[in-house]
């Protein structure tokens, strides 16, 4: 596992490594995953949750849930307004009864009728939250959330009582999966969604347990689990949280980080294709412009290309190529740099308390309690406040989000750019679209389908986050469309992977063509190795004799599924 940890670490993550690779921070290959609440890697999230998992909760992430529910009740046992435990919660944050009685009797004191009223206010937040659009999420999706939503709500910030909290734990190790709608969000908390997690806990709704869907009821009762009864802020803590916009941005972070990755690969190829100028990729230009992702980049392609015959004099090679060609280090290298910042971010979110309010551990000064109107309690040697926060908000990794979709864009033109070159006799000097002597189309009349998906990738570009109207009264009159924009980044993932399918078939073309030229080339060792292996995939053009589709349906394939073989 620490070889996992250290081929998905990037520079800004390297920080967290002591703590990563420590007994109790992250564990997984060996055991059971054991989680904290500070140590989580958004690349963990997406690798493991593909498989069902198996999770254990560390003995101080367990002590800081009880703490953090023994503030909480403390300080509404005080008299202090809590949002969700004593008030309603959205624009009912102002109401405190319900059918013309109090909800919450004696400022929150834990007696029967405070449980039971709470109980019952818990299931009407539920029921009322679970308004989601179809289709249902995948399992992977699924696992996912849970994960995130367990380690987060393992910071104390929930407030969230320690048996529901173990529910996360126990519907992850008995792959039980509630039934949760893969819309409904406009990004800030996931409330519609997430709802459907604390339904299936009651006993409520519905849950996949061993691939089969049936009633949550039932489920539970297969997996041998009793139904809870959310309590105190346990329905609120289950549902207000980024949990799934965070768990889809994880599998667009991890989808477009082995696109990007392998689309060198494939730009490498391409500059074999079209025997193209090396001069942009030297380390001169880098140093004397040190864009560090942009030379990082110039610098791996210099690896990949070692031993190429671009390396040697050839008079039929131009000064300069096309821009698609010599601005692919700044291509890439803007990609990787928007990626490396929402790793990052991810990573912040997903071990760090998204709630409203949030529940903090801790010595807070009088000044600061008293300026806030809040109320610090002390249990034996405990010490925490109850603070109404924006934490909700997944702006920072939202912008990210679309920040990368930006720069996946400019990559996709580039490759979109390269292929239709490759196809142009005059800047290959090799037949027009690639055809050979058997062949009277070749690769022509595929070009409509690479524009075509490279203006959805332009289209899926453009930015969602300030695409919403005020709700609630208008009390909710900010949202970030975080889970739209991450829907979007996949699909541009899946996108790219396809165009540089396209691209690969070009390159490809191209190299095998000019190797059985009079005069026979040495292409580089790797982009050799990876050129044989897409051959196994997809066979040289050499009449048109093909369904170009099912070869186009093959490349993105191999692009999608290409892992290089271990040095």
């Amino acid at each position: 596992m620490t070889k996992a940890i250290l081929k998905w670490a990037r520079p800004g993550l390297l920080l967290l490594l002591p703590i990563l690779l420590s007994p109790v921070g992250f564990a997984y290959g060996a055991g059971p995953l054991v989680l904290d609440g500070r140590s989580l890697l958004p690349a963990v999230v997406a690798e493991i949750a593909l498989e069902p998992v198996t999770v254990s909760i560390a003995d101080e992430a367990r002590q800081r849930v009880r703490d953090a529910k023994a503030v909480l009740l403390a300080a509404a046992a005080n008299g202090q307004q809590i949002y969700g435990l004593t008030t309603g919660v959205g624009a009912n944050k102002d109401q405190s009864a319900v059918h013309g009685e109090k909800l919450f009797e004696a400022n929150g004191q834990p007696t029967a009728k405070f449980k039971a009223d709470s109980q019952t206010f818990n299931r009407a937040l539920l029921h009322a939250h679970a308004a989601g659009v179809g289709p249902m999420l995948p399992p992977e999706v699924v696992r996912a959330i849970l994960l995130i939503r367990l380690n987060t709500a393992l910071t104390g910030g929930s407030g969230m009582e320690e048996a529901m909290v173990q529910r996360f734990a126990d519907f992850l190790n008995h792959d039980l999966l509630p039934v949760i709608p893969s819309r409904g969000s406009v990004g800030e908390a996931d409330i519609t969604m997430l709802s459907h997690i604390g339904l299936a806990m009651m006993g409520e709704w519905e849950a996949v347990y061993q691939g089969q869907r049936m009633p949550a009821a039932e489920a539970l009762a297969a997996a041998g689990l009793e139904p809870i009864q959310p309590f105190g802020k346990d329905a609120l803590a289950s549902f207000s949280s980024n949990a799934f916009s965070a768990a889809q941005a994880v599998f667009a972070l991890r989808e477009m980080q082995h696109i990007a990755r392998t689309g060198r690969m494939v730009f490498a190829l391409s500059l074999e294709g079209l025997n193209g100028n090396v001069a942009p990729l030297l380390a001169e230009p880098s140093q004397m412009r040190p864009f560090p992702f942009v030379s990082a980049v110039a610098s791996d392609l210099r690896g990949i290309l070692k031993g190429s015959y671009l390396y040697e004099p050839s008079e039929m090679r131009p000064l300069q190529d096309p821009l698609s060609f010599r601005t692919a280090i700044y291509q890439f290298g803007t990609l990787d740099r928007a990626l490396n910042e929402l790793e990052q971010l991810l990573t912040l979110q997903i071990n760090s308390a998204d709630d409203n309010p949030v529940v903090f551990l801790g010595k807070v000064s009088p000044e600061t309690a008293s300026q806030a109107n809040i109320k610090p309690v002390t249990i034996g040697t405990v010490q925490g406040v109850v603070v109404p926060s924006a934490s909700f908000s997944p702006l920072p990794f939202a912008v990210a989000l679309q920040r990368a979709g930006i720069a996946a864009a400019h990559v996709s033109v580039g490759s979109l750019n390269r292929t239709l070159r490759l196809a142009n006799d005059h800047f290959t000097g090799l037949k027009r679209f690639l055809g050979t002597d058997k062949t009277v189309h070749a690769f022509g009349a595929i070009q409509k389908p690479i524009v075509a998906l490279a203006a959805e990738n332009r289209d899926l570009a453009n930015p969602v986050s300030l695409d919403f109207m005020p709700v609630a009264i208008n009390v909710e009159d900010m949202a970030t469309n975080a889970a739209h924009a991450a829907r979007r980044l996949r699909q541009m993932a899946a996108n790219l992977a396809g165009l540089f399918g396209f691209e690969a078939m070009h390159a490809a073309q191209a190299v095998d063509l000019r190797l059985e030229a009079s005069k026979p080339v040495a292409i580089a060792a790797a982009t050799g190795t990876f050129k044989a292996a897409f051959r196994q995939a997809v066979p040289f053009l050499e009449r048109d004799d093909q369904v170009l589709t099912r070869n186009i349906a093959a490349a993105a394939a191999f692009i999608t599924g290409y892992r290089p073989a271990a040095p």
